[in-house]
Order: structure tokens, then C-alpha cells, then sequence
């Protein structure tokens, strides 16, 4: 008994350094688990960190917003929004009762249309102004503007709003179109209907310090298969030295007396063939 006591004592001896070193691995071992979890911590503080710093910058940013809307409350001035709505809403009603006008003069031709006289052959409108009347203070430069017409000389068409109605059928038309001291002119006759330009007139040259009175004139021949709604108009491009001075010394007419009424633009369409 006592022999095997000995040899287990001495064994143990024998194998005292190989556990002490396993001792020693286990304990490096811990403590390499300790360093990673204190690594591991530290990452997760930084991305606390990071986060916090991230929330702190979007709660800045929002007491900045905030402040700056105070401010613009602070600003607002609210009779002036009230008046200002008011004014929106008067124009909302402004522009509803135009296009319901709109409405109205499109039904008007509509019904007039189909009215015309399809054995209506020689038409005359022309633009006749009261004495006195000196030019067309509405004209822009650049742009085509539409000639007055507001009297059927002859025939039997519809005249409204500056624009005629012919029935269908071949027609000769002519025109004269008149321009005081508005430098480079051109007129036509547009198809109201269509969007198409029938007819040019021919072009001309009515210099600011002349004084003088141009006339335009165009001819020719247009077929309508259906009632055709028209309307002459009016191009002209002021002299580069005149910008702006639209109406100071120039116009699209003047009045030739101031006793009697003067007429400018003159339209006449006959039909030479039934459609």
C-alpha cells in the first residue's frame, strides 16, 4: 500500500511542471478572452458615442428650424395674408366669370353659324371710328395684333369680337390694313377656325419721322368647306432706337378728320363657286 502511495506522489511530481504549464495557457487563455471583451466594449462605447454625437447634430438642426419658423410666424403679418387671400379669391371668381364668357360668345357663334345665308356672295366689314379717333393704343410690337372690325358695310355675315364668319363655298378676298409711324408692318388673314393663315399682305415700310400712313394690302383665293370664323392681323417691329415708345408718335391708324368718322381696315370676300 504504502509502495503505491509513493509511486502516485512521484508521478505527480513528474507531471507537476506539465500541469503547471497548462495552468499557465488557461490563464493566458482568460486573459485574452478579457482583452477582447474589454476591445469589444470599447467599440461599443465608441459607436454610442458616434450615435449620440449623430442625434445631437439632428436635434440641433432642428431647434435651428424651429427657431427660424418663430421667427417667420413672428414676421406674418396677418391682415395682409387676409387681404391678400381676398384679392386671390377675386381673381379666382374674375377668371371663372371670363372663361364662362368665353363660353358664352363661342355658343353665340355657334348658333350664328349655323344661321349664315348660304347664298350670302359679296361681303363687305370695314373698322369705322368715331372723329376724333387717333390709333390703336392696345397694339404691341412683335407680336400679331387683331384689327378692329366692327361694321358689315354689306352682306349678310356674322361680325363679333373683330372676327367674321364666311360660309362655305370659293372666295375672293381683299383687304387694306393701314400703320402710321410703326416702322416694319405685315398683315394676314387668319382662319380663326383652323389656325391657319390664309393670306399675306404685302409688306411695308413706315418710318417713325415720315408722318405718313402705309396701307397694306392682300388678295386672293381661299376655299372654306364649312363656315370658316376669320380675323385680320397685325404684325410690326419698331425701329431698335424706339424700344418702349409704343404710343408717343406711332400707331396702327389715325383719323383722317375730326368731323367725320374715318375708316381704316377694309375687308371684302365675294364667292365666285358654291362649295
Amino acid at each position: 500500500m504504502s509502495v503505491s502511495k509513493m509511486t502516485c506522489i512521484e508521478k505527480a511530481e513528474r507531471y507537476r511542471p506539465v500541469l503547471e504549464f497548462v495552468a499557465a495557457i488557461l490563464a493566458c487563455l482568460g486573459a485574452v478572452a478579457g482583452l477582447v471583451v474589454a476591445i469589444v466594449a470599447v467599440n461599443d462605447v465608441s459607436d454610442l458615442r458616434n450615435q449620440l454625437f449623430q442625434a445631437e447634430q439632428r436635434a440641433n438642426a432642428l431647434s435651428l428650424t424651429i427657431a427660424q419658423l418663430e421667427g417667420v410666424v413672428q414676421t406674418l403679418d396677418l391682415a395682409t395674408l387676409s387681404a391678400n387671400v381676398n384679392d386671390l379669391r377675386a381673381t379666382a371668381d374674375g377668371i371663372q366669370a371670363d372663361v364662362a364668357s368665353v363660353g358664352n360668345v363661342t355658343e353665340r357663334f355657334n348658333a350664328l353659324e349655323a344661321s349664315l345665308d348660304p347664298n350670302t356672295t359679296f361681303v363687305q366689314i370695314i373698322d369705322q371710328k368715331e372723329p376724333g379717333y387717333s390709333y390703336d393704343t392696345g397694339a404691341l410690337t412683335d407680336v400679331w395684333n387683331t384689327r378692329d372690325l366692327n361694321k358689315v358695310n354689306w352682306g349678310n355675315v356674322l361680325l363679333e369680337n373683330n372676327q367674321f364668319v364666311l360660309p362655305a363655298g370659293t372666295w375672293s378676298i381683299s383687304a387694306t390694313v393701314p400703320a402710321l409711324r410703326s416702322s416694319y408692318n405685315l398683315a394676314r388673314l387668319q382662319s380663326i377656325s383652323t389656325s391657319e393663315t390664309l393670306l399675306y399682305s404685302i409688306s411695308g415700310l413706315s418710318a417713325p419721322s415720315s408722318g405718313s400712313t402705309l396701307f397694306m394690302t392682300m388678295k386672293g383665293v381661299v376655299v372654306f368647306t364649312e363656315p370658316t370664323r376669320l380675323e385680320i392681323q397685325h404684325l410690326f417691329q419698331l425701329y431698335p432706337e424706339n424700344p418702349g415708345c409704343l404710343f408717343c408718335e406711332f400707331g396702327l391708324d389715325y383719323a383722317s378728320s375730326r368731323v367725320f368718322d374715318s375708316v381704316f381696315t377694309i375687308v371684302e370676300a365675294k364667292r365666285i363657286a358654291l362649295p
